[in-house]
């Protein structure tokens, strides 16, 4: 219902990792985040580009659990891998395995076979009930896998080549702006009729 309203609050624990007095964040470090005294390895604008691999990911994620079911979705989810690997190869030239396209196949193959089915029953009844719209949500979802493998890949280099605990705390920090600026916009109402009804807001 609010996926950016619940997101915001995982991007502000990961920021965390930026405040926490990391020995490296303090040696070698050349960059600063505008307006602040932290300083970086990597200029803040590349962290920037990274986290809309992570927001954009994330909430077509979320959002296509709305379309589609929750089966469909992580089937879907699952073309992550050979995105993943895909954008590894070029980018970290990474090498793979007999057994590794194998996976791949697989992934794929029940990717396809998702879409197809959701395609044949588009017209059904008790389907078209609970998911009138179910090959939206698998586009979706299949948007979220292929972004999410670049994003993966960005992420393994950072936290291999640059700094962990900064790539984390970066992504963290504008995740939060990106979040709290979105959120108000898109989820505003959704939002605020759980912060007024007691009956819902109290169990959530």
């Amino acid at each position: 219902v609010f996926p950016l309203f619940l997101m915001l609050h995982a991007y502000v624990i990961l920021s965390l990792h930026l405040f926490n007095n990391h020995p490296s964040l303090e040696v070698g470090t050349s960059h600063r985040i505008p307006f602040t005294s932290v300083r970086l390895r990597t200029p803040w604008w590349y962290y920037l580009c990274l986290s809309i691999l992570d927001v954009g990911p994330n909430y077509l994620a979320l959002l296509s659990l709305k379309h589609t079911s929750l089966t469909s979705a992580t089937l879907l989810g699952s073309l992550t891998v050979p995105s993943t690997m895909l954008v590894s190869y070029f980018l970290l030239a990474k090498v793979y395995k007999t057994q590794h396209y194998l996976g791949v196949l697989l992934c794929m193959t029940g990717g396809m076979m998702t879409i197809w089915a959701d395609l044949v029953h588009a017209n059904d009844e008790a389907v078209f009930s609970s998911h009138p719209r179910s090959y939206y949500g698998d586009v979706l979802a299949v948007l979220a896998a292929l972004l999410y493998g670049v994003g993966d890949a960005a992420g393994e280099f950072w936290t291999k080549h640059v700094d962990r605990k900064e790539y984390l705390g970066m992504i963290g920090i504008f995740g939060c702006m990106f979040t709290l600026i979105l959120f108000p916009l898109l989820e505003r109402d959704a939002v605020y009729e759980l912060f007024v009804d007691s009956a819902s807001f109290l169990p959530t």
